[in-house]
């Protein structure tokens, strides 16, 4: 595939994990991720990984330890790393579609 445009239908399959299911495309220092979540994904532990992304499909809930906001398509979100931020994602519809940008060197994380 080319710098120019992703095709995740061409994408290798996805990785699965607990109601998470991503796609991950590598261009030299920049990741792009297909992650879905689905309403049965289960995510207990606070992420404190950063994201920067954007919801295409279906309504997310992200609880913070002060509040939770949710987001629909369209939204963005720009998480920054760290306990301050730590964060818990949960699908409000049946499935929620993001794209997010990745660190390529950074662990593989499906939630």
């Amino acid at each position: 595939m080319g710098p120019y445009r992703i095709r995740f239908s061409d994408s290798d399959g996805w990785q699965e994990s607990g109601g998470f299911r991503s796609k991950r495309e590598i261009h030299g220092s920049t990741s792009l991720r297909l992650l879905e979540i689905l309403s049965t994904a289960s995510h207990p532990e606070w992420c404190e990984v950063g994201h920067a992304g954007a919801v295409i499909e279906g309504s997310l809930e992200i609880e913070f330890q002060d509040r939770t906001l949710r987001y629909e398509p369209g939204d963005a979100l720009l998480i920054p790393p760290g306990p301050a931020h730590r964060h818990r994602p949960r699908a409000v519809t049946d499935r929620v579609r993001l794209v997010l940008v990745d660190d390529p060197g950074g662990p593989e994380i499906l939630g």
